[in-house]
Parts: C-alpha cells; structure tokens; sequence
C-alpha cells in the first residue's frame, strides 16, 4: 500500500469532521489513488476510532464494493467484541439488520450465525432476525439452538425438529440430545443405521447406536 496516501487517509480520519464534505472530497481523493487490492485492505491498517469515522461516511464514499464489505463487516466485529454484557446490545443488532437488508453483506450474517452459535443473541430478537437472514448456514443455526433451549429446559426434540437436525447435519446437538435422554420415542425411529460407504457414516452410526440404546425405546 501506498504509504503516504495511508498517512493522508489516517490523518483526515483523525481531524474535527465538522466540515463534511470537504472530508469526504479528500478522502475519495486519497482513496482513488488505492489499487483494489489496497482498497480491500484498507480496514486492516486503520485504528478502531479511525475505521468509525470512515464507515460513518461510507455512503458517500467512491470505492470497490468488496472494501466496503470489508469496511462494513470489520466495523461489525468489533462493535461485537467490544460487548461486554451477557447478550449483543439491541441498539448494535438492530444497526446490523438495518445494514444487511440494505447491502447484504454475508459478511454480517456470519457475525450473526457466530454470535447464536456462542448464544451472545437475546432470545427475543431471534424471530426478527429469522425473517431477514434465510439462508441455509442461518436456518441450520437458529434451528439448532432452539433444539439446545428444548433439551436444557428439560424438554424433549420430537419427530420434526429431529428430522430437520439430520438435514441440517447437526450431529453434535443431535448426540447431547440423545446423552440427555431428550428425545421422544417417534423422534428416536428417525435414526437408522447408514449403509456403507454413506456420507456422515460414522457420525450417523453413533447416532444410531446412541438411539437403540435410549431406556425408553
């Protein structure tokens, strides 16, 4: 990367933005001098203060659409890693959905299938995030951490969800379930023994071994 226009970028970043446009108008200057590449790497050589102050511009910014997405999702992450509290704030997942609807960055959804998976989402926002993010990577998630809330609230998986957890190959849930004695009898029927040379075999025999040995079957 050009080390001077990094160091003219970094100082207009850093200066009262009190005057816009004039900002804005340098750093398309600087910005435009940025091979793609260097476009994509931009957000990798700013300061988190810095790195603020270009995605509040954004918008208004004239750059490759992959820096942007970069821009937009390493903002996000950090934003994510700065939270402290038991869930990822409102206000912060809110701000996230409203970026994904207008840009679709998948770079956004991964933050938010990593944040169900280390369950930093309120319980409360799953249904408005359900109907923005669609995707399968999504849908396996949400899924599976509705089956983990069942079985830990002493509840038991049934035929459907089970069903839809062998779809989605999500063995691991599957097998704390079936350690959990949380699986009801009809839902147990959906394990079978796989065949040779069957995709997942190993993991599937587990389970299959697990579910013939359920007391209650």
């Amino acid at each position: 990367m050009h080390e001077n226009t990094l160091i003219y970028i970094k100082e207009i970043l850093g200066r009262d933005h009190s005057k816009g446009e004039k900002i804005i108008s340098e750093l398309n200057n600087y910005i435009s001098q940025l091979e793609v590449g260097e476009q994509a790497e931009l957000h990798g050589e700013l300061s988190k203060h810095e790195l603020n102050r270009l995605y509040k511009v954004l918008s208004s910014i004239v750059m490759s659409p992959t820096a942007k997405e970069h821009i937009t999702w390493f903002y996000f992450k950090l934003k994510c890693e700065d939270n402290s509290s038991e869930f990822l704030n409102t206000e912060l997942v809110n701000e996230m959905i409203v970026s994904y609807k207008q840009h679709k960055y998948l770079g956004i959804e991964s933050l938010i299938i990593d944040a169900i998976k280390s369950e930093k989402i309120n319980p409360q926002l799953l249904l408005s995030l359900g109907m923005e993010f669609t995707s399968k990577a999504f849908k396996k998630e949400l899924a599976t951490y509705k089956c983990r809330e069942t079985v830990r609230k002493g509840g038991r998986l049934n035929k459907e969800q089970v069903v839809k957890l062998l779809e989605y190959r999500s063995y691991r849930s599957l097998e704390y379930a079936l350690d959990c004695n949380a699986i009801t009898k009809d839902g147990l029927l959906e394990f079978r023994k796989p065949v040779d040379n069957e995709n997942d075999r190993k993991a599937k025999e587990n389970l299959f071994n697990k579910a013939q040995n359920q007391p209650h079957i």
